[in-house]
């Protein structure tokens, strides 16, 4: 069973500074604790890993073409999968 996080508003202020302070050394299993106990963090590892193999090399290869912005070939990517999966 998944247990439910509540945060308050002040939770939420203090998680966003400890995020910005702390960078890319930030993680959220540290704050909302392991909540799978099928290796779901796993599961989210490995697709995390796989897709960024697969857009990554878009990323290098398109970001020319949108303004050497690599935020702008993501959207472009958000936009084309959005478009892909519409609700019928």
């Amino acid at each position: 069973m998944k247990k439910v996080v509540r945060l308050t508003e002040s939770d939420i202020e203090n998680l966003v500074r400890k995020i910005i302070k702390e960078g890319d050394d930030f993680s959220w299993d540290q704050v909302l604790g392991n909540q799978s106990e099928d290796n779901e963090s796993d599961r989210w590892s490995n697709l995390e890993r796989d897709l960024s193999s697969c857009i990554e090399p878009l990323i290098e290869k398109y970001s020319t073409d949108f303004g050497n912005d690599s935020y702008a070939v993501i959207d472009a990517i958000y936009q084309i999968m959005d478009g892909m999966f519409q609700k019928r």
